[in-house]
């Protein structure tokens, strides 16, 4: 049924009225917006790259955007020109929209998603020194009566420590989304509190005092709080996170696994269920394992996905920084930003938190949590996904195979802090062999969370320390319950199979040493182990069944008396001497599997 045409879509329809016919690769005219001081998307090339076929609109719309009407809409090929189109602003903002009611909510982050992202070659290459002198040449600012500097998208601003200079995209009220310039032309957008923000004069966007940071429902519900996957269905981008579980529990090779995966694009642990959307730069620090060991893990775990360590995109330290330490956080931050790391990996928590630090109560949930919330924070501004490795209480010997949960978590503080957790804990006791059956329970406040069984084979070093490998597999908890709990049925009703047919083998030599006969109630009480009335019968059935045994009446001291006695064996006679009464059963006994 086709959509209602409104009033509002009327009009948009209007502005964008029809053209010529739309072709991959040609624009037909250059884009009106060449403004200096950001890096701009070159929407064009990066459309024909993906054999998107557009037309630029012959002229900006009335407030200076350039319009790229797209011959058909990504997301519905039947939302045809002009209904579908991108818009970029002066400032180099670019939009996405389809006047579609059912492409409703879908902007220009799904659109990327959808088209494919824009890659570097597809931005004007622009360093912030650039941009910086351009902004400064050409932007006035003006003071409105509260004292504070007026600026929107397309002005140039810094940072309250003067350390970086970027362009503002957008004006959200008590933050700016700011687009920065890498010295390689590299574009990457933050959204950042104007009390962090000043204008090239060093005046502050906001007051530097404490600010409630209120906006009202409407902007509350235009803005765009959406969290993305770093790791399917595990680990969250801009989310502080915790890799946890007791001691010798795989902590390390697991998160070096997750630096692996990140670093490569391949599936976390090799589960597909654990995808990696996109490649990103990952740093582990690790005061704990040594290179030696990380190294050594990290080529398994490559060679496990036919990658070369050599090619993942992963920084390797062994300094630990003091995490309660405001220099070493400024440090951490800047090389976050300079080198674009995207996930950084602490490991352990317990030789960093506390460094440096004098009369720190780790039992004291307040305590800790004014070191925590700097590290947390630090990831909000970078948007940088912290990950921190750290140890859990001993459990008691009832709870020790159990799954680990945030409780478990040693010192204060950690499951307050902590939006996502991975927790690793034993199902059984090591052996010795290499190989670890684990809990690994994952959850989030993003709403993701599940409960896995993991199975991880390490083989044992030779004698030359070689011979380990990383083979990991992944099943639900649920699933791998109901298997054990089938097998637990199975090797129960194959022991009592075994069982009873010990009795039948017992019975069948009573009965084979009385050739002429004997009365039930006398065979049942020679028969060890005794079988009960009920067990009898059924054990006689089947030796009758299986023609082993028959009915009979003979005389026994002078009376004559029912019972049972040996089939006759062809040919005449009965089975006497040693001879089995039954023979090759011992052959069709179940195997009971441990």
């Amino acid at each position: 049924m086709p959509e209602a045409m409104t009033l509002e879509r009327l009009q948009a329809v209007a502005e964008l009225a029809p053209q010529p016919a739309l072709s991959s690769g040609s624009q037909q005219r250059s884009p009106s917006n060449q403004q200096s001081g950001s890096a701009r998307l070159r929407v064009a090339d990066w459309l024909n790259d993906r054999g998107r076929a557009f037309r630029l609109k012959d002229s900006p719309t009335s407030d200076g955007r350039d319009v790229y009407l797209l011959a058909e809409c990504p997301f519905n090929p039947e939302h045809r020109s002009p209904d579908a189109c991108i818009m970029q602003e002066r400032s180099g903002r670019t939009s996405f929209k389809c006047l579609h009611a059912s492409c409703s909510g879908r902007g220009w982050p799904e659109l990327k998603e959808a088209i494919g992202k824009p890659a570097r070659k597809h931005y004007d290459v622009l360093t912030e020194r650039d941009a910086s002198h351009a902004a400064e040449s050409s932007a006035s600012y003006h003071k409105p009566e509260t004292g504070l500097p007026t600026v929107g998208p397309g002005d140039t601003i810094k940072t309250a420590d003067g350390n970086r200079t970027g362009t503002i995209v957008a004006d959200n009220g008590a933050s700016c989304v700011v687009q920065f310039v890498d010295s390689e032309g590299w574009p990457s957008e933050r959204e950042i509190p104007k009390n962090q923000l000043t204008n090239l004069h060093g005046q502050p966007l906001a007051a530097t005092g404490f600010d409630l940071k209120l906006m009202d429902s409407q902007t509350f519900a235009s803005t765009n709080f959406r969290r993305h996957y770093l790791v399917k269905r595990v680990l969250v981008e801009g989310q502080s996170c915790i890799i946890g579980g007791p001691k010798k529990c795989l902590k390390t090779g697991t998160l070096v696994d997750l630096a692996v995966s990140l670093g490569t694009g391949t599936p976390f642990l090799s589960n597909p269920d654990f995808a990696i959307p996109e490649r990103v730069r990952t740093c582990v620090l690790s005061g704990e394992s040594g290179g030696f060991t990380l190294k050594e893990t990290a080529q398994r775990i490559c060679a496990a996905r036919n990658r070369l360590l050599s090619t993942a995109d992963v920084l390797w330290g062994f300094e630990l920084p003091q995490l309660a330490n405001p220099k070493h956080l400024e440090g951490i931050e800047k090389t976050i930003q300079e080198l674009g790391i995207r996930v950084l990996i602490v490991d352990p928590a317990y030789l960093c938190l506390l460094s440096g630090t004098s009369g720190i109560n780790p039992g004291d949930v307040f305590a800790m949590g004014s070191i925590l919330k700097p590290i947390g924070e630090l990831g909000e501004r970078t948007g940088c996904t912290i990950v921190v490795a750290h140890h859990t209480k001993k459990k008691d010997r009832k709870e020790r195979y159990t799954p680990t949960d945030l409780e478990d978590l040693s010192m204060s503080g950690f499951a307050e802090w902590a939006r996502q957790w991975l927790l690793l804990g034993r199902r059984a006791e090591y052996r010795g062999d290499g190989k670890h059956d684990l809990w690994l329970n994952v959850g989030g406040s993003a709403g993701h969370s599940g409960c896995y069984v993991l199975s991880v084979d390490e083989g044992v070093a030779g004698d030359d320390a070689d011979g380990r490998h990383w083979d990991t597999r992944v099943e639900s908890a649920s699933d791998a319950i109901e298997r054990s709990r089938e097998a637990k049925a199975m090797r129960e009703a194959e022991a009592e199979e075994t069982r009873r047919l010990t009795k039948l083998e017992a019975l069948a030599e009573v009965i084979r040493k009385h050739p002429d006969g004997e009365t039930k109630t006398r065979l049942r009480t020679l028969t060890k182990p005794r079988p009960t009335a009920a067990e009898f019968d059924e054990l006689i059935d089947d030796l009758i069944q299986r023609k082993a045994v028959e009915g009979c009446s003979f005389t026994k001291n002078g009376r004559n008396e029912s019972g049972f006695r040996p089939t006759p064996l062809p040919g005449g006679g009965r089975s006497v001497g040693k001879a089995p009464l039954i023979r090759g059963l011992a052959d069709h006994r179940p195997t009971v599997r441990q």
